[in-house]
């Protein structure tokens, strides 16, 4: 009732008309589910993003968002329920989500990861279900964050089997697997995605996106051995997912992310220019943040293989790492896109040292901010190498 709650003094001056309707207002009321139909749930004429009137018309309260199902209510009437499969996304009221979440997520945001750990403890008593899930991943993934491997992998199977149907959870085995292949234990990782597929309840979106993992693991032990055989297997899996989401609206992102996939292997088997194409066609198509984060940096690597000794073309492949770092950064999700994007750039500006007065610090700057911002990741790792001259 935080939104209606009146001062013993200030009620005595407000009608008692007034001051019923006041008191039968839903508490948490605002709410808005986007549904992949395009009829929001809650304000059925709410835009996207919603604006704060959007929010003030909604009446909907969501209790819970898990990979099953979104729990809301609605005044009047009992808990109503949503196949999480016909969400596109919710957009909560700022006002109904618990102050210690949001202040740890911004904590997050600034790199204060010991401020926001204590925020988001506290936010794990939370009366919505969905916020304390949400509050114990992002606490969970706190060493993923800080490039610590091990610990990683150790929290965030911790949060899995916690909270095994919390939304989170694709992000948790993502995350926990990335932390797996750092650790060089593959196969692990590759584990996280298959037990995704045995979870109970788990949806076709998520068997699909357990898939694409799968894929993307098998692409990266490829590209890391140089083994064109594994990487035209690879490409071939990313092909097989992209023809399993097409025309699937509420999986778009995953689409794409698949074509990067493809296009990526394209690049790393000698097919620069057809990558391109295919990088470019995805830049075209879409406007998620992370898939763009995503399709530029592959571009600018795609870029850098066809240039050969085209100085014109490697400054483009430069400036298609600096979109990933200035327009697409701070995006959730693509912290690994902008820490490649670091590292090569770095290399550029220190390949192409002639065309710039303060080229050599420019690329100092580059590694330096992957080293202090990605810790952890093979980025940082090679950023460091390259600053002492390896």
């Amino acid at each position: 009732m935080d939104r209606f709650r009146l001062t013993a003094s200030a009620a005595a001056l407000v009608p008692a008309a007034a001051l019923l309707v006041a008191l039968s207002a839903p508490a948490f009321a605002g709410d808005i589910i986007y549904q992949t139909s395009g009829n929001p749930v809650g304000n059925p004429k709410a835009g996207n993003p919603p604006a704060q009137g959007d929010f003030d018309a909604s009446e909907a309260e969501v209790l819970d968002w898990t990979i099953e199902k979104v729990t809301y209510r609605l005044p009047g009437v009992p808990p109503q329920e949503l196949p999480s499969a016909k969400v596109r996304t919710i957009a909560f009221d700022p006002r109904n989500v618990p102050a210690d979440l949001r202040n740890g997520k911004a904590a997050l945001d600034r790199g204060d990861f010991e401020a926001a750990a204590r925020f988001l403890e506290k936010a794990g008593g939370a009366t919505q279900a969905w916020a304390k899930a949400e509050a114990a991943f992002l606490l969970a993934d706190i060493p993923y964050l800080e490039g610590d491997a091990a610990a990683a992998e150790k929290s965030l199977a911790g949060f899995k089997s916690a909270h095994p149907k919390s939304r989170w959870v694709g992000t948790a085995s993502e995350h926990r697997a990335r932390a797996l292949l750092a650790l060089n234990k593959p196969e692990d990782a590759k584990g996280e995605f298959s037990a995704m597929k045995k979870l109970p309840g788990a949806t076709d979106d998520l068997l699909v996106e357990a898939d694409f993992w799968l894929v993307w693991i098998d692409e990266q032990v490829a590209a890391a051995k140089n083994d064109a055989t594994g990487l035209g297997n690879a490409a071939k899996g990313y092909e097989a997912i992209i023809t399993k989401l097409q025309g699937r609206a509420s999986m778009d992102a995953l689409l794409r992310r698949a074509q990067i996939g493809r296009a990526a292997c394209l690049t790393a088997m000698g097919r620069a220019p057809e990558a391109k194409d295919a990088l470019k066609k995805v830049i075209a198509d879409s406007n998620d943040f992370r898939v763009l984060a995503g399709a530029w940096n592959k571009l600018g690597l795609a870029t850098l293989r066809a240039a050969g000794a085209d100085k014109a073309q490697m400054k483009e492949a430069l400036l298609c790492w600096l979109r990933v770092i200035t327009l697409y950064g701070e995006t959730p999700g693509a912290e690994e896109d902008k820490a490649e994007a670091h590292y090569q750039a770095g290399c550029l500006f220190r390949d192409l040292k002639e065309m710039g007065p303060d080229w050599v610090q420019r690329a100092q700057r580059e590694w330096k901010d992957c080293i202090d911002n990605h810790p952890g990741t093979v980025w940082a790792k090679k950023s460091a190498e390259a600053r002492v001259g390896r």
